[in-house]
C-alpha cells in the first residue's frame, strides 16, 4: 500500500518515498547565552543566560509571550 504526503511545493499529493525529507528542527539550548543579553523592563538589569532570564521572569510574576499555543484548563 502506497503512502502519500502533501507536497506544498507541487501542490498535490505525492508518494511518501518520492517526497523530499522534512526539514530538520533546530534544537535550542535553553541555557545558551543570549548574544547581546536581554535588558529587563522590571529592574533594568541585563541577563545573558536564558536560565537567569527565566528565573527573573518567574521571580517577578511575569510571563514571556511568544507564538506558543497555551492550553487553558
Amino acid at each position: 500500500m502506497t503512502r502519500y504526503v502533501w507536497s506544498g511545493k507541487e501542490g498535490r499529493w505525492v508518494p511518501a518515498e518520492a517526497a523530499p525529507p522534512a526539514p530538520r528542527v533546530r534544537i535550542v539550548n535553553r541555557d545558551a547565552p543570549f548574544e547581546d543579553g536581554v535588558a529587563s523592563m522590571a529592574d533594568g538589569n541585563r541577563y545573558r543566560s536564558r536560565r537567569a532570564w527565566d528565573e527573573h521572569l518567574r521571580a517577578h510574576g511575569m510571563v514571556e509571550i511568544g507564538n506558543d499555543v497555551v492550553e487553558r484548563t
